[in-house]
């Protein structure tokens, strides 16, 4: 997504918190690209006057802990099962080899929702400011 659409849905949508993925200094799985993209878009919610909140791997593993096996795919059962008007969108299984299907980050989103839903109700929440970060 270009910043340019994201300032327009932030613009349409007026939302109160901007949420998205806490990108450790090392984690060196992710392209450059996407980390300049991610910090492009938390300083345009920061121009934007809106509270920017980063969701780590640990917080979102709490936020699914009933789950058995904490992966992408599973998170996404999960959430299809809590909100069943999703399920439709719910991408088949992925064998290692194929390219993730780009309805997950329907659920991505929501998985970071709840995260940050749930920050509240764990003492220990790893969310921090992305200011901070």
């Amino acid at each position: 997504m270009s910043l340019h659409r994201l300032a327009t849905l932030i613009d349409r949508g007026q939302p109160g918190v901007f949420v998205s993925r806490r990108l450790a200094p090392a984690d060196c799985r992710r392209c450059p690209r996407v980390k300049r993209v991610l910090r492009h878009a938390a300083r345009l919610a920061d121009r934007r006057s809106l509270k920017t909140f980063a969701v780590s791997r640990p917080l979102l593993d709490r936020a699914f802990g009933d789950l058995d096996r904490q992966t992408k795919e599973t998170f996404a059962q999960a959430i299809a099962a809590q909100f069943p008007e999703l399920h439709v969108w719910l991408p088949p299984h992925r064998k290692p080899w194929m390219r993730e299907d780009r309805r997950m980050a329907i659920f991505d989103a929501v998985a970071f929702a709840l995260a940050f839903y749930h920050r509240d109700h764990d003492q220990t929440a790893d969310v921090v400011a992305a200011n901070e970060a």
